[in-house]
């Protein structure tokens, strides 16, 4: 995700803003109204902004960390965890306990990790939000 924004509208709980790229913008003749994605960010540093500035915003850096930890090292742990617990869960369910149960059980546990990120960004979407963290001069 670009990390630099043009301020379009000001408000008491958000910011507009849009995606700015140097080069791109350089060569339109439209104005910023003009484009079509138009983001919500906080300002929890408390920034005074006015439409037209350029600004950084990106979502809080401690959550990304976790979403990383999660994407990467937890789906391979969990896949393994699926294969040694195959044996109870088919015990459990009163199948037979075949390759294909493990194959099912390894693909299902794999993908655990996706539905706790999926999970904790509907609960607390402010997890997610956007915030304006510098100004930068043009």
């Amino acid at each position: 995700m670009k990390k630099i924004y043009k301020v379009s509208r000001v408000n008491e709980t958000n910011v507009d803003i849009i995606p700015y790229d140097e080069n791109a913008c350089a060569t339109c003749s439209g104005s910023c109204s003009g484009c079509h994605v138009v983001l919500q960010a906080k300002n929890p540093k408390g920034f005074e902004l006015k439409p037209g500035m350029t600004v950084k915003a990106n979502v809080s850096t401690g959550f990304q960390s976790f979403c990383n930890v999660i994407a990467l090292v937890l789906p391979i742990m969990f896949a393994v965890a699926g294969f040694f617990l195959a044996p109870s869960l088919a015990n459990l369910f009163h199948a037979e306990l075949t390759e294909t149960f493990k194959a099912f059980t390894v693909i299902l546990f794999l993908f655990v990790p996706a539905l706790v990120i999926f999970l904790l960004t509907r609960k607390r979407s402010e997890l997610v939000e956007l915030q304006i963290t510098s100004l930068i001069s043009d």
